[in-house]
């Protein structure tokens, strides 16, 4: 299964790939900061043309606040301009506290997203998934835990 991170900030980075390490799943995570990137990685610019070494996510991993093009006008995109095949990537979008996580599930139009409260605590981010019918608690193979930054360093 393959993650896609859209995250600005190098903290809460760090705090998502260690809790995807300490989980043990059998899961590939990418990381873009904002959403220009995100954008590019799903269309397979450059060298993201490359969908062996970045495959198209499974799920998508938000912020909401980034720079140049943000969460919301990303998520927009997803849904409405993107290929057909990719407007229905679940997408958990990832709130700094509960009310701004109420905030944006009555903002979020229909976009069908799911919302945590960062830092991503594990177990709570794999019952998010559930209820969208996707599980990533049993690997199918040993762990992959596969990590890699795909913007401008």
């Amino acid at each position: 299964m393959t993650f896609l991170l859209v995250e600005d900030d190098p903290y809460d980075v760090f705090f998502v790939e260690r809790e995807f390490k300490q989980a043990s799943v059998n899961a590939i995570l990418r990381v873009v900061r904002d959403g220009v990137e995100a954008i590019d990685y799903l269309a397979g610019r450059g060298d993201r043309g490359n969908r062996e070494n970045h495959p198209l996510p499974d799920v998508i991993l938000l912020d909401w606040e980034l720079p140049r093009m943000g969460g919301r006008e990303f998520l927009q995109w997803l849904r409405c301009e993107s290929p057909a095949r990719q407007r229905s990537i679940p997408v958990v979008i990832l709130c700094c506290s509960a009310l701004h996580a109420e905030e944006l599930a009555k903002a979020d139009d229909g976009g069908g997203s799911l919302h945590l409260i960062k830092p991503l605590v594990w177990h709570q981010f794999e019952q998010q998934l559930q209820t969208v019918g996707i599980s990533v608690s049993a690997p199918a193979a040993p762990p992959r835990n596969e990590f890699r930054r795909c913007g401008p360093a």
